[in-house]
């Protein structure tokens, strides 16, 4: 069986869940990044503390 790839499309804006900051937020420079196990997630950082976040999904 092939699967496809996913596509890099990138939504208006992406949103993640920031453990410092304790909301959601919209991801400032996000990009695609692939799982060990196949499946896609964003990566960005955080416009307000400028932290880490990530969202599987």
């Amino acid at each position: 069986m092939i699967y496809s790839k996913i596509p890099e499309r990138r939504p208006a804006m992406v949103q993640a869940y920031c453990v410092k900051d304790r909301k959601k937020i919209d991801v400032k420079d996000a990009r695609r990044v692939t799982l060990k196990n196949g499946r896609g997630a964003w990566q960005g950082t955080c416009p307000v503390c400028g932290g880490k976040v990530f969202r599987i999904g």
